[in-house]
């Protein structure tokens, strides 16, 4: 799923209990959330609900979460924004 703002796509990794999951990721970089303009913000919210319901609906998830990191004692890892759904 692609926007003029965010890309969505499906992330290989997994946590426990958890088979997969979605990463959405503004088109251009920045860092983390303090850099991320609201524009692109709402637009990451907007894919990542549609990608939750879209998830729910396909494999009867009984709950959907998201995460994202910011800063080394944040446990941010990758140094562009983005959001686990």
């Amino acid at each position: 799923m692609q926007t003029d703002l965010v890309t969505a796509f499906i992330c290989y990794g997994t946590w426990p209990n958890n088979p997969g999951n979605a990463l959405v990721v503004p088109n251009v970089h920045f860092e983390n959330i303090y850099d991320l303009p609201l524009q692109y913000a709402t637009e990451v919210q907007r894919i990542a609900r549609a990608l939750a319901l879209a998830m729910r609906a396909e494999y009867e998830c009984t709950g959907i979460s998201t995460r994202q990191h910011n800063e080394p004692d944040g446990y941010q890892d990758v140094w562009h924004f983005h959001l686990h759904v």
